[in-house]
């Protein structure tokens, strides 16, 4: 089966490394269809693009739709939302080529027709929508019935991993954005009032490698990821970083918006905060630095529903029933 893979987020490790791996998969013929460059991350294999930064507008030159159809898809699979340019142009190439169309959805928060109004017809006529969470399914499915839920991609379980030689010297870790929805005010406040809590943040002045990421996951004992839902925004599953955490067999402590406890619930080591509540954050906080050993079965947890081998295998079934 020949799947076209086309995001602008494939310019990105954590992305064209689980392609990479899908690739091995029995059956399995992938080509990749990324931007040569999207923010601080290129690759050289990428392909030029209109309107360079702007996820609503971007969209493939012709060398692309050229390499496109000379690869001859089965299934043309698009991960940007229902109304992003780049969708629409994908779902004329699969018009011409006569071959399947599936499409990944983030959207979690707006109904599709306040967004965009010819959202709703280009879901109409996807084969297939993986959603990456019951949120994002349920605005789906006024559309189209045929939907699978999944992540967009799986864990590098060899590259996030226990570590033993790296001393713990920090309690907790945050990894992501210095932004108020992702719960760094409330963390302030925590290691503020508590003058004994060691916490590692994000390199102020550059990103650490993706490939080196799993090193300062290992400084820590747990990572704190308490998100708060806001009007426009909300989170749209656990989180990379609390599934890349615990591949690491860090303990987690996040909040309980619903995609979070959707995604995580039932993994061994994750704490459910209050979202939004500063006692119920340290508490949470202060279970988890009574556990001395690492979180062993957490890392197991996370492998067996969202490792690599686990999200391949489920998104390739889905793909071999669209023929």
């Amino acid at each position: 089966m020949r799947i076209a893979v086309v995001s602008h987020s494939l310019v990105a490790e954590r992305q064209y490394w689980f392609w990479n791996y899908f690739a091995t998969l029995s059956g399995a013929e992938v080509r990749l269809f990324s931007p040569r460059k999207w923010g601080v991350h290129s690759v050289p294999w990428g392909h030029y693009i209109m309107n360079e930064g702007d996820l609503r507008t971007y969209q493939f030159q012709q060398d692309a739709l050229i390499a496109l159809e000379k690869f001859k898809p089965d299934v043309i699979y698009v991960q940007n939302e229902a109304y992003c340019k780049v969708s629409g142009q994908m779902m004329y190439m699969r018009k011409r080529l006569g071959c399947r169309f599936a499409l990944f959805v983030w959207e979690n928060v707006t109904p599709y027709d306040q967004i965009l109004a010819g959202a709703g017809f280009l879901l109409e006529d996807c084969d297939l929508v993986v959603c990456g969470s019951g949120e994002a399914e349920r605005l789906v499915k006024p559309y189209n019935a045929k939907t699978l839920k999944c992540i967009q991609v799986g864990v590098n379980a060899d590259a996030f991993r226990i570590d033993p030689s790296i001393e713990k010297d920090y309690d907790i870790i945050f990894q992501g954005r210095m932004v108020p929805e992702k719960g760094v005010d409330l963390l302030r406040k925590v290691e503020r009032d508590d003058k004994s809590l060691k916490a590692l943040w994000p390199q102020p002045s550059f990103g650490t490698p993706y490939r080196d990421l799993y090193q300062r996951y290992n400084q820590a004992r747990m990572l704190a990821a308490h998100s708060v839902d806001t009007p426009e925004w909300k989170e749209q599953h656990a989180g990379y970083a609390s599934l890349e955490a615990l591949a690491c067999g860090l303990y987690v402590v996040t909040s309980d918006s619903s995609s979070i406890v959707e995604g995580l619930d039932g993994c061994p080591g994750v704490w459910f905060s209050k979202m939004g509540d500063l006692e119920s954050l340290k508490n949470g906080i202060s279970y988890a630095r009574r556990e001395e050993n690492v979180n062993a079965a957490g890392r197991e947890w996370v492998i067996g529903k969202y490792g690599y081998r686990a999200v391949a295998t489920k998104l390739m079934e889905a793909f071999e029933k669209l023929k």
